[in-house]
């Protein structure tokens, strides 16, 4: 999965974990366009994904994703803003279903 999701990523991109099952990525000159063809590619990363629960390869174990989304919206706009709306918009998505992206 990792190789697949480092794919939906330019190399110039961040990503990394900010606590418990939650990943943050910083994505340099994102447009609307290029946001949801992300997360498009993001989630079919992980939904085409199986993971072994056992050596005999016999149980899989599928994952979703929810994913909040934001864009700069210029100054004021810093990091820690910006994290904030996309951690509101993870949880919109949330509650909407399994498998969902919100943009703020």
């Amino acid at each position: 999965m990792a190789r697949n999701l480092r794919r939906s990523l330019r190399s110039d991109d961040l990503c990394g974990r900010v606590g418990g099952e939650e990943f943050a990525a910083l994505i340099a000159d994102c447009t609307p366009e290029r946001l949801a063809v992300l997360t498009r590619r993001i989630h079919d990363a992980i939904n085409g994904e199986c993971f072994e629960l056992d050596d005999r390869q016999s149980e899989c174990l599928t994952v979703s994703v929810s994913i909040g989304a934001t864009l700069s919206r210029g100054a004021p706009d810093d990091l820690k803003t910006m994290l904030a709306r996309a951690d509101r918009a993870m949880y919109t998505a949330k509650q909407a279903g399994r498998d969902q992206t919100h943009i703020e």
